[in-house]
């Protein structure tokens, strides 16, 4: 490379460091043309700044969409949209600092993203609207569940709950519906359903809803819940992704008085290896950068649901640690009867629709997989190295449960909530829930019956 080269390839790098949109957008196009048009200029981009090369086309078209979003590099006024698309390039670009100056000015800036503050309207809802049946009543394909919340006579409630989510645990399947069901329920441009915010009899509804919290938002939502005051949090529920979380709750303690539900799910240690190896290998097909994470302690496969269940994040673990256990439940992974429940009881108690979910989700097809032969010789590697042995702990086991630790049986009982939200779930390219609403009446019609077969057979 020439001298004049390596100056223009360090102001791109220099673009990067200082937010430059604009330049880095120019430098871009300059420096491509300038080198061989089989090979692309973030090939050859230092990895410091580059995470993947594999990722060059999605930066460079995610950077052009973001420049038509927005023309300046400053978020004030904040556009979410544009926020959530330079946080994603950001993150391609291994620059988490950043990620986390965005988040910051995020929550200082841009209301949406913290505590959530519903006007109810004075809307009124016919006694016709409810339902007093028997849920069985509810005719469901057998791939599909039908998980009620239950309108009963006393005063609005609500719930705090958090999730503490290691990877591969199987915790999108329990959060992801139910997270998604509270936006798009209290989605300010969704009038049609503001009558139904009247279950809650109250006259404002604030509460706080986060989903896949990582370490880079961390400081933002922590400054964010300090800087509150005299607010009230009627419900709650955060999903903590292999973070720190005890300060988040400790916040909550000091600044509204409530000690949210901590639970987690457990997973056999081996499979939850298994999970994290398989889906590495259907992104690289390499075993050769798989035994590299194995032999580097990578985070992904180090412990991690001690870590996470123990809120320990420090690179060594040993056995001399004096730590506490920092969930209050765990659920195992297949306990499906104690999900529905917990569900149910959540749904119930923050006066929010019934739920229609997938009893079980897609898994990655048998070609993205290893062999067996291949993935316990891997097996064996993670074990030589330790990195199953915090998880395989008995105290972890001490804390999984077979009942839920409150009384949910006045829950199951009451009138059906007069709406209900159908939950489609989709594995690629990530995992993700589309939320569809419809009246629990038409669920007893032809016509609703007919509507749920059409939501779930569609291919995209």
């Amino acid at each position: 490379m020439d001298s004049q080269f390596i100056i223009l390839v360090n102001e791109f790098k220099k673009a990067i460091n200082n937010l430059d949109l604009e330049k880095l957008l120019k430098l871009f196009d300059i420096l491509q043309n300038r080198i061989s048009s089989d090979k692309s200029l973030l090939d050859i981009i230092d990895q410091k700044y580059i995470l993947n090369s594999k990722l060059n086309r999605n930066i460079i078209d995610e950077l052009r969409q973001i420049r038509n979003i927005k023309d300046s590099m400053l978020l004030d006024p904040i556009n979410i949209e544009y926020l959530d698309k330079l946080s994603k390039i950001y993150i391609q670009l291994n620059r988490f600092d950043l990620v986390e100056r965005l988040f910051i000015i995020a929550y200082r800036n841009y209301d949406n993203i913290g505590l959530k503050k519903i006007d109810i309207k004075s809307l009124e809802i016919k006694q016709g609207d409810f339902l007093d049946l028997d849920q069985r009543e509810i005719e469901l394909p057998n791939n599909l569940q039908f998980i009620p919340s239950r309108i009963i006579k006393e005063d609005f409630k609500g719930f705090h709950l958090m999730h503490i989510h290691p990877g591969r645990t199987g915790g999108h399947r329990f959060s992801k519906p139910l997270l998604n069901l509270i936006e798009q329920y209290y989605n300010n441009q969704n009038n049609s359903l503001s009558k139904y915010h009247k279950l809650s009899q109250k006259k404002e509804i604030n509460f706080l809803s986060k989903d896949s919290i990582f370490s880079y938002e961390l400081k933002g939502l922590s400054s964010y819940l300090k800087q509150l005051t005299n607010t009230n949090i009627d419900f709650s529920y955060l999903s903590f992704r292999s973070i720190p979380h005890r300060y988040i709750y400790d916040l909550f303690a000091e600044k509204f008085a409530v000690k949210p539900f901590r639970m987690g799910i457990y997973r056999d240690p081996i499979q939850r290896l298994q999970s994290v190896i398989n889906v590495e290998y259907s992104k690289t097909k390499s075993l050769e950068l798989i035994l590299d994470m194995i032999n580097t302690r990578h985070k992904r496969l180090d412990n991690m649901m001690f870590r996470g269940y123990y809120d320990f994040f420090d690179k060594e673990i040993t056995s001399d640690l004096n730590l506490n256990i920092e969930v209050d439940a765990l659920i195992e992974i297949d306990n499906n009867q104690l999900f529905y429940e917990l569900n149910s009881f959540v749904l119930s108690r923050c006066r929010l629709p019934n739920l229609i979910t997938e009893k079980k989700t897609n898994t990655l097809p048998k070609s993205s997989k290893l062999s067996d032969h291949q993935m316990n010789f891997l097996i064996e590697k993670c074990s030589e190295k330790g990195l199953l042995n915090y998880d395989s702990n008995q105290f972890l086991k001490r804390k999984i449960i077979k009942q839920l630790p409150f009384d949910i049986r006045k829950y199951s009982q009451g009138e059906l909530h007069p709406l209900t939200a159908i939950a489609r779930s989709r594995s690629a390219p990530f995992f993700s829930v589309d939320i569809h609403f419809i009246e629990t009446a038409y669920l007893l019609s032809q016509k609703g019956q007919e509507y749920i077969k059409n939501i779930f057979s569609r291919k995209s």
